[in-house]
């Protein structure tokens, strides 16, 4: 980690100024430990069997996964040895456990689950990619000038939010305009 900044410390007593050569992180910190780590595993072991499980902790590896927990092979190449409707089935069930999400045909693993490596270069990266997933993923309002370059960093060009919402069944759907409180 790069300093930010010295403590200087202050005897109250005396008046005395020492100075402490103590580093103090240039980040915000990231959310890991034991709550989020232990817990994200926990689900894993929980939700899928055993060959899954391997298979899941397997995708985090420096040759599969980038900086930003991003898959770098698609889903495809990451399991040739799954039949399609396995690999459909076991795409749905990660996603629907938050373990990988799609965002403009990129998946991401669950920074929460894998701490993500982060860039040197960018201030703040492992922070900024935990923000990343949960604006996306999770909370849609929690949004920064920072999150939004970093979203594009990721990603690159962001995905517009589209006027309309397909409402109706299969026959009968039709292309409306989104109304004033689904925004």
């Amino acid at each position: 980690m790069k300093s930010k900044s010295v403590l200087a410390l202050f005897n109250q007593e005396t008046g005395e100024i020492g100075n402490v050569s103590a580093k103090l992180p240039d980040s915000k910190y990231t959310k890991k430990g034991h709550k989020m780590y232990n817990y994200g595993f926990r689900e894993v072991v929980k939700n899928f069997t055993k060959d899954e499980a391997i298979r899941i902790i397997d995708f985090f590896d420096n040759k599969l996964v980038d900086y930003h927990n991003l898959l770098m092979p698609s889903f495809l190449e990451l399991t040739k040895s799954m039949d399609s409707a396995t690999r459909s089935r076991f795409k749905r069930k990660l996603i629907d456990n938050m373990v990988i999400q799609e965002y403009n045909k990129r998946l991401m693993l669950n920074p929460y689950i894998f701490l993500p490596r982060g860039d040197a270069n960018i201030r703040n990266s492992r922070y900024l990619t935990q923000k990343v997933w949960e604006w996306l993923f999770m909370d849609k309002d929690t949004v920064s000038e920072e999150i939004m370059q970093h979203a594009e960093h990721m990603f690159g060009k962001l995905i517009s939010t589209s006027a309309y919402i397909k409402v109706g069944s299969k026959e009968y759907a039709k292309i409306i305009n989104k109304p004033k409180s689904c925004e």
